[in-house]
C-alpha cells in the first residue's frame, strides 16, 4: 500500500510539473527610471558638506536643475536628448553650468558627463 501511495504521489508531482506556465509580461527595461522627453525638468535641493583637516566643515545649500531642451537624431538614427544643468544659490538667478547628452539603447541608458560616456545603472 505504501508503494502505491508513493508511486501515485510521484506521478501527481510529475504531472503538475508538466503544466505550462503562465506567459510572462513584457520585461521591465527600466526606461521609466530614465525618462527622456523634450521639456522634462528635474530639480534637486543639494546640501554639500566639505571637510578639511585645517578648517571647519563648510556647508552649502543650492538648487540644481536638469532640463531636456531638445532632441535630435544622430547619424545612426538614434534619438539624442540635450540636457542643460543649471545651479541656483539662495537669492540668485539660475546659471547654466554644463550641457550633456543622453540616449537610450535597447539594453542601457547612456549619458555624457564631462565629455565622457557614462552608462547609468
Amino acid at each position: 500500500m505504501k508503494g502505491v501511495c508513493l508511486i501515485g504521489f510521484a506521478v501527481a508531482m510529475w504531472l503538475s510539473a508538466c503544466r505550462q506556465s503562465e506567459p510572462r509580461g513584457a520585461a521591465d527595461t527600466g526606461r521609466a527610471y530614465f525618462p527622456l522627453e523634450t521639456g522634462l525638468t528635474r530639480e534637486y535641493e543639494v546640501t554639500e558638506l566639505r571637510y578639511s583637516l585645517s578648517a571647519p566643515v563648510s556647508k552649502q545649500v543650492y538648487l540644481e536643475r536638469e532640463k531636456i531642451t531638445h532632441m535630435y537624431q544622430d547619424e545612426n538614427g538614434r534619438k539624442i536628448f540635450r540636457v542643460e544643468r543649471s545651479f541656483k544659490k539662495e537669492n540668485a538667478n539660475w546659471k547654466t553650468d554644463s550641457v550633456a547628452t543622453a540616449w537610450l539603447t535597447p539594453d542601457k541608458a547612456v549619458r555624457t558627463e564631462g565629455g565622457n560616456r557614462v552608462v547609468k545603472l
